[in-house]
């Protein structure tokens, strides 16, 4: 059987307000039972430390309810962050969405 996926795709800017709103996404996205979420990070032009704090507590959801977080779409301000913060190493980073659903998609041939 083939895992529960769901993708978020934020855009603008990862302040307080847009943070407040996808953790409370994916902490709803968790109740519901999805065992693989995706947060596709293309339409991010940028991230302060409210993204930072929100992607902390967002690993912290997910690891205690058993759910795979993974991201993709990078800018290079983002990725100097998690680099610089080091959440890198507790996240699986893809270059784009296609590379995430090569690997956990199944085929449709």
């Amino acid at each position: 059987m083939n895992p529960t996926v769901k993708i978020l795709q934020p855009c603008g800017i990862l302040d307080n307000v847009t943070t407040n709103q996808l953790y409370r996404d994916i902490h709803n996205i968790v109740e519901d039972g999805v065992e693989i979420i995706l947060v596709d990070f293309q339409g991010i032009i940028l991230m302060n430390s409210s993204g930072i704090g929100a992607l902390v507590s967002t690993l912290q959801i997910v690891k205690v309810a058993g759910v795979k977080l993974f991201i993709c779409s990078l800018n290079e301000q983002v990725k100097m962050i998690l680099e610089l913060t080091k959440i890198d190493r507790f996240l699986k980073i893809f270059a784009n969405r296609e590379e995430f659903e090569q690997q956990f998609l199944p085929s449709v041939n």
